[in-house]
């Protein structure tokens, strides 16, 4: 995944990469990076609302021909959290863009659990993005090349079972995203493909901008935190997400 150190000037603060104003941790330290480009003045990190020990995925039920009907998989225990192997959050909920929508809805975490393939979900790449960071940006002019099947750079990952959520923490004047500013991105960079989400909590802990996790739709656990990966910085589809939705699909 992208992390492209960019220098760039706002006002009297110089940003390296998307990284800026005084060293703060967007919703937490992740350790993974040096800088926060981010306000965290501006920012609510706080989530309402507590996790079960299991709780249940959507109500949602299938039946074989003339079998009883069967209940989804209840949503993994924790330890709930935002480090590698941790199991993401349930309560998770966000307002954004499904692919191929026109109108915004809810997105809730449990939505992308998938613990048998029947959703065709092999893996999920979440990226923390803010609407004025320039390596985030560069990050976006590539995403839809790695979704599509074509063209160069073409990573397959729609075919593949590969889920992306784009979450905006902020607007270009650092203030907390709405619909609006998702709706915004999705459409400078046409990520049709993809969620884009208004995530005014910054619900993923990141010190510096874009902050990419590859989950395990089975488990709902943190796989890898892409950040420091071999791709990072470069146009490449990361292998590492190809590699965990070709195991699940087997």
């Amino acid at each position: 995944m992208t992390s492209v150190r960019v220098w760039m000037v706002l006002g009297a603060a110089a940003f390296a990469g998307c990284s800026g104003g005084a060293a703060a941790t967007v919703g937490g330290d992740s350790g993974a990076k040096t800088d926060s480009g981010v306000d965290s003045g501006r920012v609510d990190h706080s989530r309402d609302g507590s996790a079960d020990a299991h709780v249940s995925a959507d109500a949602h039920v299938s039946a074989d021909a003339g079998g009883p009907m069967k209940a989804e998989c209840t949503y993994p225990a924790g330890p709930y959290g935002t480090m590698v192997g941790d199991v993401l959050d349930p309560t998770l909920v966000w307002q954004a863009y499904a692919p191929g929508a026109t109108t915004p809805s809810t997105l809730k975490i449990t939505d992308l659990y998938d613990c048998d393939g029947t959703k065709g979900i092999n893996a999920i790449v979440f990226d923390t993005s803010g609407q004025w960071c320039v390596a985030c940006q560069y990050e976006a002019q590539s995403i839809p090349s790695w979704m599509a099947s074509t063209g160069a750079g073409a990573g397959h990952w729609t075919e593949l079972g590969v889920h992306f959520v784009s979450l905006i923490i902020q607007n270009d004047a650092y203030e907390p995203a709405t619909i609006i500013t998702a709706q915004q991105w999705r459409t400078m960079f046409s990520l049709t493909s993809i969620y884009v989400a208004a995530d005014p909590n910054a619900s993923l802990p990141a010190v510096a901008l874009p902050h990419n996790l590859l989950v395990d739709p089975r488990t709902m656990r943190i796989h890898t935190n892409l950040d420091n990966d071999k791709a990072a910085g470069t146009p490449q589809a990361d292998p590492v997400v190809t590699a965990l939705a070709k195991a699940n699909a087997k």
